[in-house]
């Protein structure tokens, strides 16, 4: 059985793996880094989106800048699993922290996944979820959308992951409070510069909707000659949140990277979800006689498989 503290301090990682100069951030950088700028000793860190695409990228001796999407597909990016894996593994280890993965593609069964994986205080894979709703880019890739949600469980909690577009949709985040996720992890990544509008569109409101601690953790930078932008966050309900905003922490360097640490409080949690019980005004008798035939109809229209 897993021993977790009453409250933890969480970190969301703004960053990316190209320093201006053109050469790679090595490990021994970013761990000092990380150090110096998290405030002390830290129970989770979240890297982001295709932060561990770029890492695979690295290893093949390819510069994620300016390769393009037919290069990727030819390159045999799965033998660098455990280099990638290494990477994480190393800081979880240096740091003595919980280490939610940046995404990386994941091969199995001759299907491509976008994956994020969460790696223990020992170095240890605790487990892995793959992306359940793709974008163009990922398309682009040959990435297909994953089918299962998985609540992985370490000594920081019970998280569940929604990478990207998954922070956007409410059954994702859904599915996962019910499955007992007490906080949202959500490595992604935006190609504009958002304002806190946009932002509120995603794991804000699933936030607030499930009330459950978020943490979201943008890539900078450019990719596949795309510039990358942060506004990464840690994302409490209103209620609990210092200016009832919800945004606890919120990144103020859209181009640089960024640490942006807080502290979890288990109990304050449990105690606005007693004060708040969201689920006491659900109308179960709607949503049994018609959210199946509404979810026919639209499967209908989308032209999806």
């Amino acid at each position: 059985m897993i021993h977790r503290p009453t409250n933890i301090a969480a970190c969301a990682i703004q960053l990316g793996l190209i320093r201006p100069d053109g050469l790679r951030i090595e490990l021994s950088e970013e761990i000092k880094y990380i150090k110096e700028n998290s405030g002390g000793n830290v129970d989770l860190l979240v890297f982001p989106e295709y932060h561990g695409l770029l890492l695979q990228l690295l290893a093949t001796g390819n510069d994620p800048r300016t390769t393009g999407v037919p290069e990727i597909l030819d390159l045999n990016l799965h033998k660098k699993m455990d280099d990638l894996f290494s990477f994480y593994a190393e800081i979880a280890l240096s740091l003595k922290t919980n280490v939610v993965t940046g995404s990386y593609l994941l091969e199995k069964k001759d299907r491509r996944y976008m994956s994020v994986g969460i790696f223990d205080r020992k170095g240890n894979l605790a487990g892995y979820q793959n992306k359940t709703h793709t974008n163009d880019f990922d398309s682009r890739l040959g990435v297909s959308r994953g089918i299962d949600l998985s609540v992985i469980e370490c000594d920081a909690g019970r998280i569940g992951v929604m990478m990207g577009e998954d922070r956007f949709i409410p059954e994702v985040s859904r599915d996962l409070s019910l499955r007992g996720t007490n906080i949202f992890v959500s490595p992604c990544s935006s190609n504009i510069r958002m304002n806190v509008f946009q932002q509120a569109c995603g794991l804000w409101r699933q936030v607030q909707s499930e009330q459950i601690y978020g943490i979201e953790s943008y890539l900078v930078g450019t990719l596949l000659n795309s510039t990358y932008y942060g506004s990464s966050a840690i994302i409490f309900p209103v209620e609990i949140s210092h200016d009832r905003s919800g945004f606890q922490r919120i990144s103020d360097h859209a181009g640089l990277n960024q640490v942006i640490r807080e502290e979890l409080d288990f109990i304050k949690l449990q105690g606005n979800i007693e004060a708040y019980p969201i689920y006491f005004s659900l109308n179960f008798d709607l949503y049994r006689s018609k959210l199946m035939g509404a979810y026919e109809k639209l499967e209908k229209f989308s032209g999806l498989d």
